[in-house]
């Protein structure tokens, strides 16, 4: 064993020393210093590169682009433990942060009413109660009123939340449905039955032709006169 131990050593040195030499051999060939008196020709390229123009193998211009960098999934790191009701604020790289996204902004259905005309001074500095409609309730809306800002009811009414209709107490079926009321919940009555949206009849040129009898020209099954007879 200790005469076959230095053997497998000094092999393994002399597959090192191969390597080395394999990796210089194929290092130097790819890489060549040009000559002291060497000059890159001139090239011009039809193409730009945002990222620049690769080299030959002597160091000079070539038209070819450099390749983008591969940039692969970023490590966001450990976030802090706070819950956000609608979620953190990302940075640029995508990653959250320590802070909470804002209530998204949503507008209350219907309009403001109309401003008072009468000229009044207001202070410039001057403290509103509401900002957006977010920060009113019961579908009121935050609206112009006077000099300051506050959550009034809109036009047409709160149209944001459903009304609160109850439970209905008459058992009729209506094929169009039921009435509805000032609130928005359904009656006792029933909706009558839509009128048919007219038809627009062609225009027809029909040859002279009497008909008999008084009977007059015949219909389609849209009501339009045809050339025929009854």
């Amino acid at each position: 064993m200790q005469s076959i131990l230095p053997v497998n050593m000094l092999r393994n040195i002399i597959c090192i020393l191969l390597l080395l030499l394999n990796i210089e051999s194929v290092s130097s060939k790819t890489i060549k210093k040009p000559p002291i008196d060497y000059v890159c020709p001139e090239v011009k390229c039809s193409s730009d590169c945002p990222r620049g123009y690769t080299y030959d193998i002597h160091g000079c211009n070539t038209c070819d682009c450099k390749p983008s960098p591969i940039i692969g999934p970023i490590d966001c790191g450990p976030v802090c433990k706070i819950y956000c009701i609608y979620g953190n604020v990302l940075d640029v790289h995508g990653c959250p942060t320590c802070r909470c996204k804002p209530k998204p902004f949503q507008t209350v259905v219907g309009k403001c009413p109309k401003r008072s005309k009468s000229n009044i001074e207001c202070p410039a500095k001057l403290s509103h109660s509401c900002n957006t409609d977010y920060d009113c309730s019961a579908g009121k809306k935050c609206c112009a009123f006077g000099c300051t800002r506050k959550c009034i009811y809109p036009k047409h009414g709160p149209l944001i939340y459903p009304p609160a209709c109850g439970r209905g107490v008459c058992f009729i079926s209506c094929p169009y449905g039921k009435i509805v009321d000032s609130r928005g919940c359904e009656t006792c009555r029933c909706k009558p039955k839509p009128r048919p949206i007219p038809y627009p009849c062609p225009r027809i040129i029909c040859p002279f032709r009497h008909c008999h009898h008084g009977g007059g020209p015949s219909k389609d099954r849209h009501g339009c006169p045809t050339c025929g007879c009854r």
